[in-house]
């Protein structure tokens, strides 16, 4: 059975962006997957981003349509510092921004439960429904992994398995089940004055997936 590993921030090699005509990111599938994959690297948050690594991630998310990042390629450094200093914000420690969407959703849909309806809580419903996901398709968290199964990084490297490997339609089912919260999490990241660039990312993220979801069924998928 293959294992579901979240490696740290990456980018494939060989899986540079591409432009299309109009200079945004080409709908190919390996462009397409790789952005998602940049994207749940950034939110790992785990190392600090290298200046080389942060020029590529610039360059790939300036592609996407509606990005608010574009622009940002001439000072891949200003990234860099911006989003480092957001990772005692972002980290996972208590009091710190969340990054589940069981946070952002009700803890379950089941009205005899006494946490029915409630927000605020990690390991509801949809992290449950996630793991399910996964052991589907004979996918796991690493061993040692400090991450839920319905965190954003684990979202994001599910839905780019997906585009590889599944039916546009079910990419679709997904990121309306599972991707719908991102608004919610700006929200929240506005309250607590999280830095603009964070929301740009997540903005960003929003936009990608909208990209995705607006290709046809008979188009790249």
């Amino acid at each position: 059975m293959n294992a579901y590993r979240l490696d740290a921030a990456k980018i494939h090699s060989g899986s540079g962006a591409e432009r299309d005509g109009s200079g945004s990111l080409a709908s190919s599938i390996e462009e397409l997957c790789g952005a998602v994959e940049v994207l749940a690297g950034l939110f790992d948050c785990r190392e600090p981003l290298e200046t080389d690594y942060a020029g590529q991630v610039t360059e790939i998310l300036s592609l996407i349509p509606g990005s608010p990042l574009q622009g940002l390629t001439a000072d891949p450094e200003t990234f860099r510092k911006e989003w480092d200093a957001l990772s005692t914000q972002i980290c996972g420690l208590p009091d710190t921004l969340r990054l589940e969407e069981s946070v952002y959703k009700a803890w379950t849909t089941d009205d005899a439960h006494p946490l029915a309806g409630r927000k605020g809580l990690a390991w509801g419903d949809p992290a449950l429904h996630m793991l399910a996901m996964l052991g589907r398709y004979g996918l796991a968290l690493e061993p040692l992994s400090d991450k839920a199964p319905d965190n954003l990084t684990v979202l994001l490297d599910f839905m780019a398995f997906l585009m590889r490997n599944r039916p546009h339609g079910d990419v679709l089912a997904f990121c309306k089940d599972h991707l719908d919260w991102l608004p919610e999490l700006r929200k929240e990241a506005e309250a607590r004055q999280v830095g603009s660039m964070f929301l740009a990312v997540v903005e960003t993220a929003e936009c990608l997936i909208g990209h995705v979801a607006s290709l046809q069924a008979d188009g790249d998928f």
